[in-house]
């Protein structure tokens, strides 16, 4: 690890101060290491560390500096062999973020993430402008679960659309940036006809954004097409009413806990949820 590696290197003033002449007499006098047990420790756990790293980036730098472990201590240039250790590792110390990179881009991003503020959750309603009746039905039934003005957005009703002097393009990236948005596509003939429904459509599958498939009355499963996963559970308007029933339960649910709503009593959660379904088949009608 990184800092097993830099203490060993912060050790060479201490490993250096080892070095001593041989004791046997008639050899010539230089000095030598190689025979010191603690030099043979400390050099043992250096080879360990950077061979865990060359196993990881295969660097040159790195390989050469093994070698003069592996090879270059043998009493005559013990010397001459320490010094040019001392200034592989010196290299290295310096520029340790290159051999170490995920520790360092991990510090950073941590950083970053302290330094960020936790976007707030939003519904955001895809839908062609069309369709706006039914989706001011859906609006309201997402207002009656507990959604605030600031937790939805949808263009086509009035308070929860762009503000006035807004570019609505800007805006929309706005919301893509600011929150983590939960699309609500609303599917119909005229959305898969809508350029901009289309447009929002990618953007949502770009950028991995959390979503729920309504089909409108009229929409069949097997029209769905584009970004949107024909597998994944879907709620059909105009479906079986026991279905219908169970689905908007499941959607109220999920949406309790996502924005951390208060649930509604039972009694008054089927009284909006059977007003809702109503309204849906008077507007087919």
């Amino acid at each position: 690890m990184k800092d097993n590696l830099l203490e060993l290197i912060n050790q060479i003033d201490y490993i250096r101060s080892l070095f001593h002449l041989p004791s046997v007499k008639g050899m010539p006098q230089f000095k030598t290491i190689s025979d010191n047990a603690e030099f043979s420790a400390w050099k043992q756990e250096l080879q360990l560390e950077l061979e865990a790293i060359h196993d990881r980036t295969h660097d040159k730098f790195i390989w050469s500096t093994l070698v003069t472990i592996k090879q270059g201590f043998n009493g005559w240039h013990d010397e001459k062999s320490f010094n040019e250790l001392c200034g592989s590792l010196l290299a290295i110390q310096k520029n340790i973020a290159k051999y170490y990179p995920e520790e360092v881009d991990s510090k950073i991003i941590i950083k970053e993430a302290k330094l960020m503020p936790e976007k707030s959750p939003k519904v955001f309603i895809s839908h062609c402008s069309k369709d706006k009746d039914y989706v001011l039905s859906i609006v309201e039934l997402l207002e009656d679960i507990g959604l605030s003005q600031e937790q939805l957005f949808c263009s086509s009703v009035p308070g929860y659309g762009i503000p006035l002097d807004e570019d609505i393009y800007d805006y929309l990236k706005k919301q893509f940036d600011e929150h983590n948005l939960h699309v609500f596509f609303i599917l119909s003939d005229n959305y898969y006809q809508s350029v901009a429904s289309m447009n929002e459509m990618g953007a949502a599958w770009i950028l991995q954004t959390k979503y729920t498939t309504i089909l409108l009355p009229d929409f069949e499963f097997k029209e769905i097409q584009g970004a949107i996963n024909p597998r994944k559970i879907a709620l059909k308007l105009d479906g079986n009413e026991i279905e219908v029933k169970e689905k908007l339960g499941q959607l109220k649910d999920a949406l309790v806990q996502e924005f951390h709503l208060s649930d509604l009593p039972s009694v008054r959660w089927e009284c909006k949820r059977d007003a809702f379904i109503s309204s849906i088949a008077k507007l087919k009608d």
